[in-house]
């Protein structure tokens, strides 16, 4: 009778200290070929001699109960286990004992029927009739077991006097000479389809499968059911059919199949894995993953998590435990959790009808400098050189009013190997190459004053004609630009800054200057003019404007006036004490066309050398200063009287 949770089977055990015995139970029970079971649930406690079994339904019990012995080859050696329904008492069964004779087959010997022995060698009472129920040849080689169940019976017979039935079915086993072993290996049920055309159509390739088919060596009742997986990303498809058998069939026909041939396509079988892939394992720890493995009787060799991605590629002892993971549904935590076999030869899982279907990232936008994009629609081989730049990106670039637009191109999914990280991460990617390719350009940004940019930009775009640069000006932000390649622009830099900042000291100049007059009689400022005073303020304030109309009249700065005024004050002080030599022009004379390479110790000693020759009868040496004007070329003596200026 079935409880809640399925059909229950007490299995007691050996005294043992296996490790993950639990697990390892739980597997033979489950395996079909092993101890003729099913799906079921497992009950135990490390180091328990006792193990409770829950059967999904009641016959996968039964043919438990009815084998013969149970027995599971673990590294530790060899555990023998015995089962019995919850609260009896283990199963009791007939013995069978069995002699080996000859290398290749096992032959039965000793026969119980009703508690008698026969000797099936030595002419011994046979049962009247053996009828074959069922005989198992798997194809795993010369090792593999051949287990035959054999049924006798008697009518209305005696077999021996004790009172026996005249009606028993007994199974018998006959066993090879090799020890029991583990199920037998999985042969390949897919191939790969390879050199996969990208315009290949899925429709093209299935008909080409059923085409191949029906060319099989082996006659096939039906025509063979296969289910067909395009890997575009890896120019690749996987057919899946229902045996091995039909795999190879499928594999040898390609190399004869026309249209298999002229399309240079090419075939292999796929490994069977021991591996399974789960995709967004963001919310699920690894250790628990793992544990539920476990936990529901599938050994976990190893867990590998792709950061990236956040997912984990699972391996496992035995490759076949793939096959029962993939097709069960699994709930961890009340989260849904699907399995897919991975391959190492594709690099990949499969999944199916599950295949994730990669679709392009969504276009967008950016913003950038306004003088910039100025400039890249002005020169057409700066604007090309940034289009071709997002090429290997698979990304279309429009250059439009007022900003940048990127746009994926349909074949970023046509790429091999591409994953959905790709995909995620294309933006990104496409953000960083406009970055680096902004990098290549460089802007001067001049602010000039509004009252002179008439000037200003006509002075600037006469340093930049015939080069790869570009004025832009913007009067109503009050800037001018200069943009360019890094170099380019560079290179001009020095130039332009110069021309700016003397502009820029010109209009200062204009705008804080100031006029003032003074009234000094005409023949005085001729006096001035003789004796060089207006020349000598022209060295030392360049820029100062001297006009006389009715009154001498001075322009320039504060400090240019107040230094101007007080030596031209000196000068017709002296002239109105009667002095010969007014002020200042007495005393300095200006050296002009000095060389820039010359020396100030050279020029004392030119002067010293002139006043050797000075005529005049002096009792001591000239003493005299001198200071050079070197943006003038020019150069002032100053003398300590006025004789020597003469």
């Amino acid at each position: 009778m079935a409880d809640a949770d399925g059909f229950p089977l007490v299995v007691d055990l050996e005294d043992n200290n296996v490790p993950k015995l639990k697990n390892k139970l739980l597997k033979y029970f489950q395996s079909k070929k092993r101890s003729n079971g099913g799906e079921c649930q497992i009950q135990y406690e490390d180091g328990s001699g006792t193990a409770t079994l829950r059967f999904r339904t009641e016959e996968d019990r039964t043919r438990v109960v009815a084998k013969e012995t149970h027995q599971l080859l673990l590294e530790e050696g060899l555990l023998k286990v015995t089962v019995r329904l919850p609260g009896g008492s283990p199963v009791s069964r007939p013995r069978y004992v069995t002699q080996r004779q000859g290398r290749t087959k096992g032959v039965i010997s000793f026969l119980r029927v009703g508690g008698t022995y026969f000797d099936g060698g030595s002419g011994g009472p046979p049962p009247e009739k053996f009828e074959r129920s069922r005989c198992n040849f798997p194809h795993s080689g010369a090792s593999q077991h051949r287990l035959a169940s054999l049924t006798t019976t008697s009518s209305n017979k005696q077999i021996h006097s004790g009172g026996r039935p005249a009606e028993e079915e007994i199974q018998v086993e006959a066993a090879s000479r090799e020890e029991p072993t583990e199920e037998p290996a999985l042969c390949s049920t897919s191939a790969v389809l390879e050199n996969v055309p990208q315009d290949m159509s899925k429709d093209f390739m299935e008909m080409l499968v059923e085409n191949i088919c029906t060319h099989f060596q082996s006659p096939m009742n039906t025509q063979p059911e296969f289910s067909l997986e395009i890997l575009s990303d890896l120019c690749s498809a996987v057919v899946t059919f229902s045996s091995g058998k039909e795999n190879n069939e499928f594999i040898t026909s390609c190399q004869t199949n026309r249209m298999f041939l002229s399309k240079n396509l090419s075939v292999r079988p796929l490994e069977v894995t021991a591996k399974v892939k789960v995709d967004d394992v963001s919310n699920i720890k690894l250790d628990v993953l793992q544990m539920y493995l476990e936990n529901n009787g599938w050994e976990v060799e190893q867990v590998t998590k792709d950061e990236e991605e956040q997912s984990a590629i699972i391996c496992f002892k035995m490759d076949t435990d793939v096959q029962g993971i993939i097709k069960k549904k699994h709930l961890i935590r009340e989260t849904p959790v699907k399995f897919f076999p991975f391959y190492d030869s594709l690099g990949t899982a499969l999944y199916g009808k599950d295949r994730p279907t990669l679709k392009l990232p969504a276009a967008f936008s950016e913003r950038i400098d306004p003088t910039i994009l100025t400039y890249l629609h002005k020169k057409q081989e700066a604007a090309q050189m940034v289009c071709s730049a997002f090429a290997a990106l698979f990304c279309k670039v429009d250059l439009l009013s007022s900003s940048v637009s990127f746009s994926p191109l349909p074949t970023l999914l046509q790429q091999k190997g591409v994953k959905a990280k790709d995909i995620k991460e294309w933006k990104h990617s496409v953000q960083q190459a406009f970055a680096q390719v902004l990098s290549r350009f460089k802007t001067l940004r001049l602010q000039p004053p509004l009252s002179a940019w008439e000037e200003f930009e006509a002075r600037i775009r006469e340093v930049v004609v015939n080069k790869a640069v570009e004025v832009i000006p913007d009067k109503a932000e009050g800037a001018l630009s200069v943009i360019g390649f890094v170099d380019d622009v560079t290179r001009l830099e020095p130039t332009i800054n110069e021309l700016s900042n003397r502009i820029e000291k010109k209009v200062v100049r204009e705008n804080t200057s100031i006029i003032q007059g003074f009234e000094i009689p005409q023949e005085h400022f001729q006096l001035l003019c003789e004796d060089g005073l207006p020349d000598l303020l022209k060295i030392q304030y360049p820029q100062l404007e001297i006009t006389y109309e009715d009154k001498l009249i001075l322009k320039g700065l504060s400090h240019e006036i107040s230094d101007a005024a007080s030596l031209i004050m000196t000068g017709v002080q002296k002239i109105l004490d009667g002095h010969a030599e007014p002020a200042l022009c007495s005393t300095s004379a200006v050296l002009e066309n000095i060389p820039q390479d010359m020396s100030k110790d050279f020029l004392e000693m030119l002067v010293e050398n002139i006043c050797t020759h000075f005529q005049s009868l002096m009792s001591t040496q000239h003493q005299f200063s001198l200071e050079i004007l070197s943006d003038l070329c020019s150069a002032v003596v100053t003398f300590s009287s006025g004789k020597g200026s003469m």
